[in-house]
């Protein structure tokens, strides 16, 4: 099996929207970029960089590995504000765990 590669992005509030018409809040616009490379079938991995236009970028990255029906493994970390994620799990059509 040949490996897999996903891409995708996400713009939020491109016209800078304000709240409401009596303030000169805006909502905050966003952009958000990921890919996902999965070079066999029990481990993918991801990375993500998600910009909001008035702060600093986040970056995140996160991998799992693992066979969804018996038990996987995902651990994630991402920066602004530095955070660790570990998770173990199991699925199956009745049970998640």
């Amino acid at each position: 099996m040949s490996p897999q590669k996903k891409m995708g992005a996400r713009i939020s509030n491109l016209t800078r929207e304000k709240i409401s018409k009596k303030t000169d809040q805006r909502i905050p616009t966003g952009i958000s970029m990921g890919v996902n490379y999965t070079p066999i079938t029990s481990l993918s991995l991801q990375l993500e960089i998600e910009k909001d236009i008035q702060l600093l970028p986040i970056v995140k990255a996160g991998l799992e590995y693992g066979n969804k029906e018996l038990i996987f493994l995902q651990a994630g970390i991402n920066s602004n504000p530095n955070r660790i994620f570990f998770r173990v799990g199991s699925e199956s059509r009745e049970i998640q765990f």
